[in-house]
């Protein structure tokens, strides 16, 4: 492992005991999955981890990792971040005694080595329902984009599809959107997402995964989690991840080409502090 996977994968840890404890369901999800399946630990040239945690048990973690993850892990969402110009709506874990550079966008970030904790959300067993609610949520997705268009560092990331270009694109020479309150816009989204009861539907989403709703699966995928090897510890992975991967990657036992790999986040390490102490 990189100097930087060791310390995402002690945050996991961390996050681990905090989910076995309490009795927390969650799964690997995104590349960590898919390292979890094909490398049998990180995707060697990435350099995060990816949890998601149902939304009724996401709501109990977020309780109790405020208090019970040692100080130097620090928890945000946007919740905390009230008035951040770019605040993330999910859960982000960062390791506050590290610094690093993110260069893989217009322009650099600097940050912390962190891990993210995603919410699933309900989705309508009802195939009519679930395209409305579907539709709803990216229509907020896109005005929570279009409010942060500027501190959005992934707005040039490649790949994406044209009518995303197209819709960004407008955004840059109209300005509209620019006086929106991003905060507002994820309180809104949040209660968007609540509106159907977790337990009560068939589907759950991901929704402010990379992959939007290929991130959209039947509960049913995912059960009650089978255990697999992670590196020197175990995850948890849906227990059909074979369809889940097969939904968000097709052919994902392939290894992607050096240019898809180069992709992938860009850290320049600025330093990488002992617990308890800050570097730089």
């Amino acid at each position: 492992m990189t100097p930087i996977q060791e310390i995402v994968l002690e945050i996991y840890k961390e996050v681990k005991l905090i989910c076995e404890r309490h009795n927390i369901k969650y799964y690997a999800l995104g590349g960590t999955l898919l390292g979890a399946i094909r490398h049998k630990g990180f995707i060697p040239w990435d350099d995060d981890m990816d949890m998601a945690i149902p939304r009724p048990d996401y709501d109990r973690f977020l309780t109790y990792a405020k208090v019970e993850l040692p100080p130097h892990l620090v928890p945000k969402t946007y919740l905390d971040e009230k008035g951040d110009s770019h605040p993330m709506f999910i859960c982000i874990i960062k390791n506050v005694n590290t610094k690093i550079e993110l260069n893989h966008a217009s322009k650099v970030e600097h940050t912390s080595v962190w891990l993210d904790v995603f919410p699933l959300d309900a989705m309508p067993t009802n195939d009519i329902l679930r395209t409305i609610h579907k539709y709803r949520l990216l229509y907020e997705r896109m005005k929570i984009q279009f409010s942060m268009y500027e501190e959005n560092v992934h707005q040039h990331r490649s790949g994406r599809p044209f009518y995303e270009r197209t819709l960004m694109k407008f955004r840059e020479v109209t300005k509209f959107g620019s006086n929106w309150d991003t905060y507002t816009l994820m309180c809104h989204i949040e209660k968007t997402l609540r509106t159907y009861d977790y337990d009560a539907q068939g589907y759950m989403v991901n929704m402010f995964g990379a992959y939007k709703f290929k991130e959209m699966f039947p509960k049913e995928w995912f059960g009650e989690g089978v255990v697999m090897p992670f590196e020197d510890t175990e995850i948890v992975c849906p227990v059909h991840y074979d369809q889940v991967l097969t939904q968000m990657y097709g052919d994902y036992m392939t290894p992607p080409s050096e240019e898809e790999k180069s992709q992938q986040h860009c850290m320049t390490v600025v330093a990488l502090g002992d617990e308890g102490k800050v570097e730089g």
